[in-house]
């Protein structure tokens, strides 16, 4: 387990060294489950606000961001959303990002002390998962695996549908 040094209210790093280099489900969860315990380990409360964006450095020092940033609580429910989400992420990005042989996954977060107000709408958590299965073909995109049918019904399990926003999760 690394120790990182924890500012609140100041952006910071967190890196998990991939031997090999292949990043997986299971990666993923452990990075996360690291991290989190790292978190734990510098007495950071259940009732911290943690925003984190998952990247992966690969050669020459250089960084890909993978996820947006997210928001989440510091409590298991929402470590467990997270790891999904982290995970969609990672599986809607096309065969290029899965052959860059990254040295690392990098969590870049900020604690948000319980002063400091976050307005609930300024971030949200957003399902970005597409249904990847046999019977829907998808098309490479700026580094995205997209479904090829614009019929979302099809994508996965809509979550909620509000006008022209519609979330859906990966079934």
């Amino acid at each position: 387990m690394k120790n990182i040094q924890i500012t609140l209210n100041k952006w910071t790093d967190y890196y998990y060294g991939l031997y090999p280099q292949i990043i997986t489900n299971i990666t993923i969860t452990n990075s996360i489950t690291t991290f989190t315990n790292s978190l734990k380990d510098n007495n950071i409360s259940g009732g911290s606000k943690i925003l984190i964006q998952f990247k992966i450095k690969i050669e020459e020092n250089n960084f890909r961001s993978i996820s947006y940033l997210q928001s989440i609580n510091f409590n298991q429910n929402e470590i467990d959303e997270l790891i999904e989400i982290f995970i969609g992420f990672w599986e809607s990005r096309d065969e290029g990002y899965h052959c860059l042989n990254p040295s690392d996954i990098v969590f870049t977060f900020k604690i948000i002390s319980e002063a400091e107000e976050l307005g609930e709408d300024k971030l949200k958590i957003k399902f970005n998962k597409i249904k990847n299965n046999e019977n829907i073909k998808t098309i490479n995109f700026k580094g995205y695996n997209l479904p090829n049918t614009m019929d979302y019904e099809e994508w996965g399990e809509i979550i909620e549908e509000e006008g022209r926003n519609i979330m859906i999760k990966k079934i």
